[in-house]
């Protein structure tokens, strides 16, 4: 079965086959394979609504069995007017921040609350079947530490919170983890989403 995963993100779907490669009958494929583009306006007021409606449009187009996702950032110690939540690339209100524009932002805030605060991803998950029918929930991923302690290494465009992101389950940064801790680092979504595959495309 080939399941339509909806993102244009390369790194996102080589994370989710990796997510479900014990599941045999799934193919998980990308919108690109098949030529399709869609543009979803994610305006919905959770992580939850906008993987349903990421999913929908998707769905509606190809009538493929489709999984989509959406996560927003808690940081434990950011007032509630600072929370990220679903705009993690928008800061103080601009949306056309570079990479480093927008880390410079979080390390500024960081620094105001003594350079380091537990955070967590709250994602959306939302799946839909063969016969249209739409399955979704939430999960609290494990905490992580941000931090104004800055590791290059490793650093991958887009991914400007993982240099300043300290996995305390593996004991490295986030843009250092490899595949194998990774899958330990992700345990709690991995397996949220594997076993809401699995029940829902039997």
């Amino acid at each position: 079965m080939k399941l339509l995963y909806a993102t244009g993100n390369e790194n996102k779907y080589r994370l989710m086959k990796r997510r479900l490669k014990e599941l045999i009958n799934v193919e998980v494929i990308m919108p690109k394979h098949i030529n399709v583009k869609i543009d979803v306006k994610e305006d919905g007021n959770t992580a939850e609504e906008n993987a349903i409606k990421k999913a929908k449009a998707y769905y509606e187009t190809t009538k493929l069995p489709t999984i989509a996702e959406d996560s927003g950032l808690w940081v434990e110690r950011f007032l509630e007017e600072d929370q990220p939540g679903l705009f993690v690339k928008r800061v103080n209100g601009k949306e056309d921040l570079s990479d480093e524009e927008i880390l410079n932002c979080y390390i500024d805030k960081l620094n105001k609350v003594g350079g380091k605060s537990n955070a967590r991803y709250k994602t959306g998950i939302a799946v839909i079947n063969e016969k249209g029918e739409v399955f979704s929930k939430t999960v609290d991923e494990e905490l992580f530490v941000l931090t104004v302690d800055k590791n290059d290494k490793g650093y991958i465009k887009g991914g400007f919170l993982d240099v300043i992101s300290y996995d305390p389950i593996n004991n490295k940064y986030f843009n250092e983890l490899n595949e194998e801790e990774k899958a330990k680092r992700y345990d709690i979504i991995d397996k949220a989403i594997r076993k809401m595959v699995k029940e829902i495309l039997k």
